[in-house]
Protein backbone atom coordinates (compact mmCIF):
# COMPACT_ATOMS: atom_id res chain seq x y z
CA UNK A 1 0.00 0.00 0.00
CA UNK A 2 1.07 3.66 -0.81
CA UNK A 3 1.34 6.45 1.55
CA UNK A 4 -1.15 8.99 0.91
CA UNK A 5 1.13 11.53 2.06
CA UNK A 6 4.46 10.75 1.05
CA UNK A 7 3.83 8.63 -2.11
CA UNK A 8 6.77 5.98 -0.35
CA UNK A 9 5.83 2.28 0.38
CA UNK A 10 4.85 0.64 3.76
CA UNK A 11 6.85 1.92 6.37
CA UNK A 12 7.67 -0.61 9.11
CA UNK A 13 9.99 0.29 12.03
CA UNK A 14 12.23 -2.85 12.74
CA UNK A 15 12.73 -3.98 16.32
CA UNK A 16 15.76 -5.89 17.12
CA UNK A 17 14.36 -9.59 16.47
CA UNK A 18 12.99 -8.42 13.04
CA UNK A 19 9.10 -7.94 13.61
CA UNK A 20 7.66 -4.63 13.17
CA UNK A 21 7.72 -2.76 16.04
CA UNK A 22 5.40 -0.08 15.10
CA UNK A 23 2.26 -1.89 16.11
CA UNK A 24 3.10 -3.21 19.69
CA UNK A 25 1.64 -1.85 22.47
CA UNK A 26 -0.56 0.09 20.26
CA UNK A 27 -3.96 -1.79 20.50
CA UNK A 28 -2.94 -3.30 17.67
CA UNK A 29 -2.95 -7.39 17.79
CA UNK A 30 -1.84 -10.03 15.52
CA UNK A 31 -2.43 -9.43 12.29
CA UNK A 32 -3.71 -5.95 13.37
CA UNK A 33 -0.29 -4.37 14.33
CA UNK A 34 1.43 -5.72 10.87
CA UNK A 35 -1.82 -3.85 9.29
CA UNK A 36 -1.38 -0.96 11.19
CA UNK A 37 1.98 -0.38 10.10
CA UNK A 38 1.11 -1.19 6.34
CA UNK A 39 -1.84 1.29 5.94
CA UNK A 40 -0.30 4.27 8.50
CA UNK A 41 3.19 3.60 6.42
CA UNK A 42 4.20 6.70 5.59
CA UNK A 43 2.16 9.08 7.94
CA UNK A 44 2.89 6.63 11.27
CA UNK A 45 5.56 4.17 9.68
CA UNK A 46 8.25 7.26 9.54
CA UNK A 47 6.90 8.65 13.30
CA UNK A 48 7.13 5.36 14.59
CA UNK A 49 9.91 6.23 16.17
CA UNK A 50 7.82 8.97 17.71
CA UNK A 51 5.33 6.34 18.52
CA UNK A 52 3.55 7.18 15.63
CA UNK A 53 1.09 3.94 15.30
CA UNK A 54 0.08 4.54 19.50
CA UNK A 55 -0.63 7.89 18.42
CA UNK A 56 -3.16 7.02 15.86
CA UNK A 57 -4.89 4.51 18.79
CA UNK A 58 -5.05 7.06 20.86
CA UNK A 59 -6.85 9.18 18.38
CA UNK A 60 -9.23 6.58 17.18
CA UNK A 61 -9.43 5.98 21.07
CA UNK A 62 -10.59 9.36 21.39
CA UNK A 63 -12.76 9.67 18.11
CA UNK A 64 -14.85 6.72 19.06
CA UNK A 65 -16.18 8.30 22.33
CA UNK A 66 -17.38 11.59 20.03
CA UNK A 67 -20.28 12.57 21.36
CA UNK A 68 -18.80 13.93 23.65
CA UNK A 69 -15.23 13.36 23.56
CA UNK A 70 -13.39 12.74 26.64
CA UNK A 71 -11.86 16.20 27.25
CA UNK A 72 -9.32 15.06 29.57
CA UNK A 73 -7.79 12.98 26.84
CA UNK A 74 -8.47 15.89 24.06
CA UNK A 75 -6.64 18.03 26.22
CA UNK A 76 -3.45 15.51 26.82
CA UNK A 77 -3.21 15.29 23.37
CA UNK A 78 -3.34 18.99 22.44
CA UNK A 79 -0.69 19.81 24.90
CA UNK A 80 1.63 16.94 23.37
CA UNK A 81 1.34 18.99 19.97
CA UNK A 82 2.20 22.26 22.39
CA UNK A 83 5.51 23.81 22.64
CA UNK A 84 8.84 24.99 21.22
CA UNK A 85 9.92 21.36 19.97
CA UNK A 86 6.69 19.53 19.19
CA UNK A 87 6.52 20.70 15.46
CA UNK A 88 6.96 17.24 14.53
CA UNK A 89 4.36 15.78 16.62
CA UNK A 90 2.11 17.95 15.49
CA UNK A 91 2.35 17.47 12.18
CA UNK A 92 2.01 14.04 12.73
CA UNK A 93 -1.01 14.29 14.50
CA UNK A 94 -2.96 16.19 11.71
CA UNK A 95 -1.25 13.42 9.23
CA UNK A 96 -3.18 11.08 11.77
CA UNK A 97 -6.07 13.09 12.24
CA UNK A 98 -6.30 13.18 8.21
CA UNK A 99 -6.20 9.09 7.99
CA UNK A 100 -8.78 8.44 10.51
CA UNK A 101 -11.56 10.40 8.98
CA UNK A 102 -10.50 9.43 5.51
CA UNK A 103 -10.65 5.40 6.51
CA UNK A 104 -13.90 6.09 8.60
CA UNK A 105 -15.33 7.37 5.34
CA UNK A 106 -13.98 5.11 3.14
CA UNK A 107 -15.50 2.54 5.29
CA UNK A 108 -19.07 4.63 5.90
CA UNK A 109 -19.32 4.68 1.62
CA UNK A 110 -18.88 0.80 2.02
CA UNK A 111 -15.27 0.08 0.56
CA UNK A 112 -13.57 -3.30 2.15
CA UNK A 113 -11.02 -1.68 3.76
CA UNK A 114 -10.33 -3.82 6.72
CA UNK A 115 -10.03 -1.92 10.46
CA UNK A 116 -5.73 -1.85 11.69
CA UNK A 117 -7.02 -2.43 15.28
CA UNK A 118 -10.20 -2.87 17.44
CA UNK A 119 -10.43 0.23 17.81
CA UNK A 120 -10.80 1.18 14.75
CA UNK A 121 -13.27 -1.60 14.20
CA UNK A 122 -15.52 -0.12 16.92
CA UNK A 123 -15.15 3.13 15.56
CA UNK A 124 -16.38 1.99 12.70
CA UNK A 125 -19.10 0.02 14.10
CA UNK A 126 -20.43 3.72 16.13
CA UNK A 127 -19.71 6.06 13.61
CA UNK A 128 -19.19 4.58 9.85
CA UNK A 129 -22.07 2.61 8.84
CA UNK A 130 -24.17 4.19 5.96
CA UNK A 131 -23.80 6.73 2.98
CA UNK A 132 -25.10 9.59 4.92
CA UNK A 133 -22.33 9.36 7.59
CA UNK A 134 -20.05 8.81 4.75
CA UNK A 135 -20.57 12.31 3.54
CA UNK A 136 -20.42 13.77 6.96
CA UNK A 137 -16.75 12.48 7.04
CA UNK A 138 -15.91 12.77 3.69
CA UNK A 139 -16.98 16.63 3.68
CA UNK A 140 -15.03 17.05 7.26
CA UNK A 141 -11.48 15.87 6.28
CA UNK A 142 -10.70 18.58 3.39
CA UNK A 143 -12.25 21.06 5.99
CA UNK A 144 -9.90 19.98 8.57
CA UNK A 145 -7.03 20.19 6.29
CA UNK A 146 -7.69 23.43 5.08
CA UNK A 147 -8.10 25.02 8.68
CA UNK A 148 -4.76 23.31 9.39
CA UNK A 149 -2.87 24.62 6.77
CA UNK A 150 -4.14 28.67 7.64
CA UNK A 151 -3.73 27.82 11.23
CA UNK A 152 0.02 26.66 10.47
CA UNK A 153 0.93 29.61 7.85
CA UNK A 154 -0.80 32.07 10.78
CA UNK A 155 1.69 30.67 13.40
CA UNK A 156 -1.30 29.78 15.50
CA UNK A 157 -0.68 27.46 18.95
CA UNK A 158 -1.08 24.13 17.41
CA UNK A 159 -2.37 22.73 20.94
CA UNK A 160 -5.42 25.04 20.21
CA UNK A 161 -5.55 23.70 16.64
CA UNK A 162 -5.98 20.24 18.00
CA UNK A 163 -8.74 21.34 19.95
CA UNK A 164 -10.64 23.55 17.02
CA UNK A 165 -9.89 19.87 15.21
CA UNK A 166 -11.92 17.42 17.40
CA UNK A 167 -14.14 19.95 18.27
CA UNK A 168 -15.35 19.65 14.79
CA UNK A 169 -14.71 16.08 15.02
CA UNK A 170 -17.14 15.74 17.67
CA UNK A 171 -19.43 17.80 16.09
CA UNK A 172 -19.56 16.04 13.08
CA UNK A 173 -20.06 12.54 15.20
CA UNK A 174 -23.26 14.54 16.74
CA UNK A 175 -24.56 14.80 13.35
CA UNK A 176 -23.42 11.04 12.39
CA UNK A 177 -25.57 9.76 15.41
CA UNK A 178 -28.82 11.53 13.77
CA UNK A 179 -31.42 8.63 12.56
CA UNK A 180 -30.81 8.74 8.56
CA UNK A 181 -33.33 10.46 6.52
Amino acid sequence: MRCWRTGRGEGRAASGDGAPACGRGAGFTGDGAIAGCSVLGGAAGTGAAAGGVALYDDILQLIRTAPPLDRRRLVALADACSGRDSGARFALTLDLLRLAVSRLALAAAGSAIDPVSEAEAALRERLGQHPEQAKIWAELEPDLLGRAERSRALNLDPGQVILDTFLRIDAAAERALLPAA
